[in-house]
Order: C-alpha cells, then structure tokens, then sequence
C-alpha cells in the first residue's frame, strides 16, 4: 500500500478530505459505530477483491492462507502477542465472544456478565444460559454514580466470594453504549484470584486504547478492528491464551473441524476475506498517520473540548463517573429532558434519526439508566466545528420544543 505523505497528514478537516470518503458537508460524530474506512486501505481491498474474481481457486486455494498469516502477523505485533497460533480473525467481537462461550462445556456453573455488557453479549449470556445444560446467567448490577475504579473491582470481589460457581466473566474494556473504561487489569485480579476464567470484550479497545494481550493474561480477549484501527467492517480478531485453543471452535462448523485453531476459523465456509486480509494495511495506516500518541492525544483533546462546549450550551450534565473511567475516545452527555423525546431505546435512535435528517448530522443518542444521554465520539476528521454544529442543531430542537 502507498503511504506517500501520510507522515505529514494534518487531522481534521484536511485528513477528512484527502483520505476518507465521507460525503461533503456532513458531519460524522457516530465513528464508535462502525469506524471509517481510508481510501487507501480501501483501495488495497478491491485490489484483493479484484484478485479474488480473477482467478477465485488461485485465493481460496494458495493466496489466502498467504494474506491471512501476514495480516495475523501485522495484528499480533500491534497488539503484542508473540505466539500467532493464539490469533485468529473473526468478523466482529460479539461473533468472537460467541465463538468462546458456546465453545465450553458447563456443571452449573455461572457465566457472568453486568448490566452494563453490550447488549447482543447479554443477549448471548442469556441464551445459553437458557439453552445449554449446566449453564447460568447471571449479571452484576453497576449503578451510576460511580465514584472509582474500586468500586467496581469490590463489586467482581464481591460477587466471586458468594458465588464460587463462576466459569467465566465477559469484562468490557469500554462499555457500549455508556463508554465507560474499566479497570480490567485490576478485574483479571480478582478472576485469577478466585480461579475464574477471563473473556476480555474489547470491541472498542484495538486503536483506542493500548494493548499488550500477553502482559494482560487475560484468557480470551476479542476485539473489533474496524472502529478505530481503520480495518473493513467485519474485521476483528479472537485471541485465547495458548491452553485454551484446543477448547475452541468456529460457530460454523465445517471441513477442518479439530484440524487446529488457525485453521478452523480461516477456511470454514466460503465467503469474503477481504476484511481480514486488509488489516495488515489498516495498521499501516493507523501508525503512517502518528500511531497511538499523535492520535490518541488529538481525538482525546478533541472530544473533550467538544464536551465542554456542549455541556455550556446545552445546561446539560457530564456522565456520573471518574475521569480515569473515561474512554479516550467516546464520552457521554447527559441530555436535558426532551418533551417528545422519552427516556427510551426507541426514543433516542428516532432523535439521532430525525437529526440525521434534519441537519445530516451523525451523532448517537441512547437511554440506560433513567436517562438520555448524547454519545460524543471523535476520530482523526473530526474538528470542533461538528461539535458545535450537533450543539446547534440540538439547541434548535430543544427551542422548538418548548415554544
């Protein structure tokens, strides 16, 4: 991939328009979603497409498992695992995360999850939970405020000195939708103390946040890369500590089941393997453009900035919790009542649509624990003129409600 002048790219505005490919005067506050892909990395995957079409048994059958070990290489030196055979690639962290739970067996034991897991991994819980003999759902309950990180280690503590049935905790690095930052180090702990197996779900970690997965000693770890690592959507990785890969399996089982872990995943169904084969390039990207400093000091300036602003102009709150639970990337504002927006899922998706409408602009609005909050998310294009036109356009709506 050419990464001509990538070294001396300025963010904002200027990245915006000569590397991505979002439409002209929209504003794009949502990348926490489903990321944004650069032109060049892109452009490397009609290059494989293309590739693919030409001579579809030459991929399957030679280049894939080429482009594929070469990308897994690429990831597992970002992310700091030295024993590839501990990587594969899967199409997204609640695939992953499925992947692992439904891969063990159970003796009335607990996987346990909080009211704070994302959503589908909830959902996922539950099901086998429901399902699979031997399985327990069960959830602790994180409430707002939250006033330190202990607070909710002493809550891990807690549950795992009652309960010695747990077989697993899926930990969020940041929860999603509240982007709240855990102390999962400190959690890992408390599993390790008590003998319970760790899945760390890091859909929004890779890019974000740093990472070394062999200094953290999780035992499962899944993590998106096509949020803030630039990947395809449908890119994301699977990382278990070397004891447990034998334990694992594709969802979809086919031709190479037992015939290894790497193999399992990678070649268990047709289907496209661009994503995956892009990451490799989406690396390149990430670190040509200045890496997790350069980046991570502006998105985190950034958005915060635009909180500031926003809470101003909006008589709004700040998100009950400590500074360093924060997410770098993402932060949450406490909206002040909407007269025909109520506190529900349904309620504030219709908001972020009807301001998507409106004023094509892109930002989160989600309900969970009582109140509607705003979801700020900031990636290398953004500049403070999205904020204050999201300021606006809410400002307008709260006005016209209350005229």
């Amino acid at each position: 991939m050419d990464l001509t002048g990538l070294e001396n790219v300025e963010f904002g505005s200027s990245i915006r328009e000569k590397e991505f490919f979002l439409r002209e005067k929209s504003v794009h506050l949502n990348n926490g979603s489903y990321g944004t892909v650069p032109r060049r990395v892109f452009d490397r995957r009609i290059k494989y497409c293309l590739e693919l079409e030409s001579h579809p048994d030459n991929w399957f059958r030679n280049n894939l498992r080429k482009y594929w070990l070469e990308s897994k290489e690429a990831i597992c030196k970002f992310v700091n695992v030295k024993d590839t055979d501990c990587l594969v690639f899967v199409p997204n962290a609640t695939t992953g995360i499925n992947s692992i739970l439904k891969s063990l067996s159970y003796e009335n034991e607990i996987i346990l999850g909080t009211n704070e897991t994302y959503q589908a991994v909830q959902n996922t819980i539950k099901f086998i939970g429901d399902t699979v003999p031997g399985a327990v759902a069960q959830f602790i309950d994180i409430q707002l405020p939250i006033t330190s990180k202990q607070q909710i280690v002493d809550l891990y503590e807690d549950f795992l000195q009652k309960n010695k049935n747990v077989k697993i905790a899926v930990i969020d690095a940041i929860t999603s939708p509240s982007s709240i930052l855990l102390p999962i180090k400190e959690i890992l702990d408390v599993c390790r103390k008590h003998g319970v197996l760790s899945l760390i779900d890091g859909a929004h970690a890779p890019g974000q946040i740093p990472l070394d997965l062999d200094e953290l000693g999780a035992d499962f770890f899944v993590g998106n890369l096509h949020k803030w690592l630039f990947a395809p959507r449908g890119c994301a990785i699977l990382y278990a500590a070397k004891e447990h890969i034998h334990r694992l399996h594709s969802l979809s089982t086919s031709w190479n089941l037992n015939k290894g872990f790497d193999l399992e995943f990678r070649d268990n169904g047709t289907r496209d393997h661009s994503p995956f084969t892009c990451a490799a390039s989406a690396v390149q990207f990430y670190q040509q453009i200045g890496g997790m400093s350069k980046i991570s000091t502006y998105n985190r300036e950034l958005v915060r900035e635009g909180r500031e602003y926003l809470l101003k102009l909006w008589g709004a709150e700040k998100q009950a919790i400590p500074e360093d639970m924060e997410s770098p990337f993402l932060l949450n504002i406490k909206l002040p009542p909407l007269k025909d927006y109520i506190v529900s899922d349904d309620s504030t998706m219709k908001l972020s649509l009807d301001i998507l409408e409106k004023y094509d602009i892109m930002s989160i609005f989600i309900s969970y624990q009582g109140n509607s909050y705003c979801r700020l998310s900031c990636q290398v294009y953004n500049t403070m003129d999205d904020y204050k036109k999201l300021g606006a356009a809410v400002k307008d709506m709260i006005k016209t409600q209350c005229s």
